[in-house]
């Protein structure tokens, strides 16, 4: 029942009323301190929060697609891939087959 009272309720919300909630919560927000309690990494710009998360995640994929491997950890690369493809990799160890095969068995 409570539940049904809550939808109830929200129901009854103007779009004033729902914009000072959402502007309360922002400001809650504010206030608990995120940045130093998680790190600047944590900080969203509240105006755009979508377009902030967008431009993160951009950032993140543009560092990890610069950064390179340590040499001679895996085997030597052939020529990189076009631009506008996703290329994987995928290591297999024989012995390491064999040891899970075998202990199946």
């Amino acid at each position: 029942q409570s539940s049904v009272k809550e939808a109830g309720a929200e129901e009854e919300l103007t779009p004033v009323a729902l914009a000072r909630q959402v502007e309360g919560l922002k400001q809650q927000l504010l206030s608990s301190h995120l940045e130093q309690v998680l790190g600047p990494s944590a900080a969203i710009d509240f105006t755009d929060p979508e377009g902030a998360l967008a431009k993160r995640l951009l950032q993140q994929l543009e560092v990890a697609k610069c950064s390179k491997a340590t040499p001679g950890k895996g085997p030597p690369r052939g020529p990189p891939a076009a631009g506008d493809t996703v290329t994987f990799e995928l290591y297999w160890r024989p012995e390491q087959d064999q040891f899970t095969h075998s202990a199946k068995v």
